[in-house]
């Protein structure tokens, strides 16, 4: 016990996600583009959803920029879900977003 020593994290938020406006995507509207602010290139993005969003909300990416867009589904106004970004190095960013009414 003398040489515990705390085990370093294995990830480091670091990565800021960018986007326009507010961080909310329209139910039925088109998708809404996000960008990883980072040196580091991201080779991972997922989201973490609730079960009643899975076959509503997709995501696209390519690099440090990804696309979220949102299937028309009224129930699902209101209800928030988490983007993740992570690279090689385990630097990683996270954004809470929001379903906002569609157009």
């Amino acid at each position: 016990l003398c040489d515990y020593m705390k085990p370093n994290t294995s990830t480091i938020e670091d990565v800021k996600i960018t986007y326009n406006g507010q961080p909310v995507i329209r139910s039925g509207g088109s998708s809404k583009t996000f960008k990883a602010d980072s040196e580091y290139i991201m080779n991972l993005w997922q989201l973490e959803l609730l079960s009643i969003q899975k076959d509503y909300v997709s995501l696209s990416f390519n690099g440090n920029t990804c696309k979220v867009k949102c299937e028309q589904n009224d129930m699902l106004v209101g209800t928030t879900f988490t983007l993740k970004c992570q690279d090689n190095n385990d630097h990683y960013g996270k954004l809470i977003i929001t379903i906002g009414s569609g157009v």
